[in-house]
C-alpha cells in the first residue's frame, strides 16, 4: 500500500513538473519573441534643403539649430527616425499594396512604439529619444492603378504634444515617387537606398516647442520644412 501511495505522489510531481516546464517554455519563446521585436529597427533617413523656416522673426522663435537671428531656408539637413513598426498597437492595413501601424496616447488602440529622432541643420544636431509617444505611425504605400505610387511615411510626436503647453518635438517624413518604382516589396525589414525616382514635392516636417508648461504662457516654438533628395531605410538586427 505504501509503495502503491509512493508511486502516485511521483506521477502526480512528474506531471506538475511537466506542465510546469510546458508553462515554462511557452514564457520563455513569448519572452524571446518579445525581445527580438524590440531589437529591430526600421531607421528612415532623409537629406535635402529646408526651403520653410516657419516663425522665424518673431520674438517667441526658438530652434534647437541656432540663435534665431538667421533663417534657415536654404540650409542642408538630414532627418533619421528610428523606431520599430511591429511595436505599434494597430495594424491598419497589411496588404499587397498598402502596410501601415500606428499608436500612441491620442489614439485609443493602444501604444505607439518608442522612436528616436535626430535631426541635423548646418552642422548642430538635435536628438529626442521618446518612450511614451502620443503618436508613431510608419506606412508603406505601393499602387500601380488608377496611378502609379510608391510612399514612405514616418510620422511621430513625443509625449507633450497632445497638450497645449510644454515641451513637443513633432516630424513626419513623406517621401514618394509618382512615376519610378523603388519599393521592392512592403516590409518593414528590408533596406533601401534612393537617390533618383523621388518626386519633387517629397517633403520632410519638424517641429520644435520649447515651452515653458505654465498653461497662460507663451510658448517658444520654430517648424521647418524641407525638400527630400536622398532617402535610406535600414533594417537592423541589434
Amino acid at each position: 500500500m505504501k509503495k502503491i501511495l509512493g508511486t502516485t505522489a511521483r506521477l502526480a510531481v512528474l506531471a506538475l513538473m511537466k506542465k510546469f516546464l510546458k508553462l515554462l517554455s511557452v514564457a520563455l519563446i513569448a519572452c524571446l519573441a518579445a525581445a527580438n521585436a524590440e531589437a529591430q529597427t526600421w531607421t528612415v533617413t532623409v537629406s535635402g534643403t529646408i526651403y520653410s523656416d516657419g516663425n522665424f522673426g518673431n520674438p517667441n522663435y526658438a530652434s534647437p539649430f541656432g540663435k534665431g537671428d538667421v533663417s534657415l531656408v536654404g540650409s542642408p539637413y538630414s532627418l533619421t527616425i528610428t523606431t520599430n513598426p511591429s511595436l505599434n498597437s494597430v495594424v491598419e492595413s497589411s496588404t499587397a499594396t498598402f502596410h501601415s501601424t500606428f499608436g500612441g496616447t491620442i489614439t485609443s488602440g493602444g501604444p505607439g512604439a518608442p522612436y528616436t529622432i535626430t535631426a541635423t541643420v548646418n552642422g548642430v544636431t538635435f536628438i529626442q529619444t521618446e518612450p511614451i509617444p502620443t503618436y508613431n505611425r510608419s506606412y508603406l504605400l505601393s499602387v500601380r492603378q488608377p496611378n502609379f505610387m510608391d510612399q514612405v511615411f514616418q510620422d511621430v510626436q513625443s509625449n507633450a504634444c497632445s497638450w497645449a503647453y510644454g515641451f513637443c518635438v513633432e516630424s513626419y517624413i513623406n517621401a514618394y515617387g509618382l512615376n519610378t518604382p523603388f519599393l521592392r516589396s512592403l516590409d518593414f525589414n528590408r533596406s533601401l537606398t534612393v537617390s533618383d525616382g523621388l518626386d519633387p514635392g517629397s517633403n520632410a516636417y519638424f517641429a520644435f516647442r520649447n515651452g515653458p508648461y505654465l498653461p497662460g504662457s507663451i510658448n517658444q516654438y520654430s517648424t521647418f520644412y524641407g525638400s527630400i533628395s536622398d532617402l535610406s531605410i535600414k533594417h537592423t538586427i541589434r
